[in-house]
């Protein structure tokens, strides 16, 4: 309904009809204005102690008689309030007089936004203590005498990056090692229009560091401009409009400028680029309940069971961001006195803040706010003071370490479950074969480990170690152990003989020995180089050892038990080992 008679009256009926009008659209201006800044609480505040009783729960103390001088003074808290219980909340002084008296001040409503009050300087020492009647007052700033609180935690810079970090900047000449270019002569008509950079600093090496123009004239020819300072905050050029084809690049003498904001010709560079706070849509948000047709999606402010909480005043705040095309609404639904419907005038949703609170009343009823869409976007909402977690940051919990077995790319916050790889031998198949290993380092070592006994009655040793005559024949007594320790198909004997005599040899892979002779000479193979392979006779002879090889075999020998008496019988083996 119009606010405004449309009836004949007097200048001053009028008159006062438009006041009240002014004075109602103020009111609904006021209860529509909220606060968005993320807060804390009275009671999970640790500047805050307990309070004397149940209607004074909260006490911040200013100072007491055992400051002394300092107690003189005067005592001052200032609040910023984002939210208030149902109900209200109140704050009163509490102080001690000269004679050591109590005095108690008068309680006073806190309000959404700054709060603050000044107790007087005195002469004598005393005790100044500010009581609060709710742990449930939000608040995002708090001072006492002068001393902002902790409990805030401070708002985290916005993204910045270096120059030297950033790659829309290419190299330049020495003296101009960052170059931001603007434009080029290929760019055509393009490059004729006025070319612009802006770039907000928030940090400057030591020593400074400047920035000048650099462009094409109209016959061709280079152009420098002198150099200006960069300052802190907004840094801004513009190289005029021209008539003909040019180039204009922006030089910078250093790449430890750091910024938070820059842009060439209008574009926003992505090397500061700013991540906006997390948001939702109306229908994306569990808090809503479905409605009727026209009004979809509703909040439930209080219903009549909550009793006599649902007679204090009622307030949703909602940050939009986004509006569906066409716009959206919403509007209140109550109960009345007795218990039939009224429904509010729709009102408009807008971009940013949109607020509005039901007063008290003194009978219990419902209150509920319906919305016209579900695809209103918004990044803050709170219900009667509560903050919705609808758009908070979706935190996603994983192994956040790349390095480690269980990484998860999508983790945006590491839950300490990160396992990492234990390296060795994961082939069975390998003589160091370790069971508790989950990924191959590549140290398997793979082949025989095989005794059997040779004639050597036949082999000498000439005086200066490095000749070996004589072949093998026959089996004897002497034990041979090979191994291809590493791997690569290169097998290492060992042969001890009666006279404590180690030597090394080796064999080749694929190649081996007969059944009762290897088919090979020793002297045929003997490498008087090998200075790494060495003979020890007594205590104090050092002789060169051979390589030796063997052809391969026809038959080669299987190794294993070949005694049917025995329990481990291996009808497969052609040598006992």
């Amino acid at each position: 309904m119009s606010l405004i008679s449309t009836n004949d009256c007097s200048f001053s009926e009028l008159l006062l009809q438009k006041i009240k009008t002014f004075l109602l659209l103020a009111v609904f201006a006021l209860s529509s204005t909220n606060v968005f800044a993320q807060g804390v609480t009275v009671d999970s505040c640790d500047d805050f102690v307990t309070g004397p009783n149940a209607t004074w729960t909260h006490v911040l103390v200013a100072t007491t008689v055992g400051d002394g001088v300092a107690s003189q003074a005067s005592q001052t808290f200032t609040m910023n309030v984002t939210s208030l219980p149902a109900g209200g909340a109140n704050f009163r002084v509490f102080k001690t007089t000269a004679n050591g008296g109590s005095f108690f001040g008068n309680p006073i409503a806190l309000t959404l936004g700054s709060n603050s009050i000044t107790v007087p300087a005195v002469s004598f020492d005393r005790a100044v203590k500010f009581q609060f009647s709710s742990g449930a007052i939000e608040f995002d700033a708090l001072s006492l005498n002068g001393v902002d609180t902790e409990c805030i935690a401070p708002t985290p810079p916005p993204p910045s990056s270096l120059i030297s970090d950033c790659a829309d900047f290419i190299s330049g000449p020495a003296a101009w090692p960052y170059v931001l270019e603007a434009t080029t002569i290929a760019d055509g008509v393009a490059s004729q229009s006025a070319q612009t950079f802006t770039m907000n600093v928030t940090s400057l090496p030591a020593g400074g560091a400047n920035v000048r123009v650099y462009k094409t004239t109209a016959n061709g020819n280079d152009f420098f401009a002198t150099p200006v300072a960069l300052t802190l905050g907004s840094n801004s050029i513009t190289v005029a409009a021209v008539s003909f084809d040019r180039a204009v690049k922006f030089q910078f003498s250093s790449g430890d400028v750091e910024f938070d904001a820059l842009s060439l010709n209008g574009v926003d560079s992505d090397c500061a680029f700013a991540v906006p706070p997390p948001t939702s849509l109306i229908s994306d948000c569990g808090d809503f309940v479905s409605g009727p047709a026209a009004w979809p999606f509703v909040l439930v402010a209080t219903t009549v069971a909550d009793g006599a909480a649902s007679q204090g005043a009622q307030t949703f705040s909602m940050n939009v961001t986004s509006l569906p095309a066409g716009g959206a609404n919403f509007r209140v639904y109550k109960t009345t006195a007795n218990g039939s419907d009224f429904f509010g005038n729709p009102q408009t949703m807008t971009l940013g803040s949109n607020s509005i609170t039901v007063g008290a009343v003194g009978f219990d009823r419902a209150v509920k706010f319906q919305f016209s869409s579900g695809d209103v976007e918004f990044d803050a909402l709170s219900l009667n003071g509560v903050d919705s977690d609808c758009a908070l940051a979706v935190v996603i919990a994983g192994c956040t370490d790349p390095a480690a077995n269980n990484f998860d790319a999508s983790a945006t916050q590491d839950d300490g479950s990160c396992t990492y790889p234990v390296l060795g031998c994961t082939d069975a198949a390998a003589s160091n074969f370790d069971s508790a290993a989950d990924t191959d380092d590549g140290s398997c070592i793979y082949g025989v480990n095989v005794t059997f006994n040779v004639n050597m009655s036949n082999e000498t040793i000439s005086s200066n170690g490095v000749h070996i005559a004589g072949s093998f024949t026959g089996w004897t007594t002497d034990s041979i152990e090979m191994n291809d320790f590493d791997g690569d198909g290169v097998y290492t004997v060992d042969i001890l003989l009666d006279q404590n005599q180690s030597y090394e040899y080796k064999f080749i892979n694929g190649n081996s020995w007969g059944d009762d002779e290897i088919l090979a000479s020793w002297e045929s193979c003997v490498n008087p180089s090998s200075s790494n392979r060495t003979l020890t006779t007594g205590t104090n002879t050092t002789e060169i050892l051979p390589v030796v090889c063997f052809a391969s075999c026809i038959d080669c020998p299987t190794f294993g038990c070949t005694d049917p008496a025995a329990s481990n019988y291996d009808a497969s083996a052609t040598t006992d080992d």
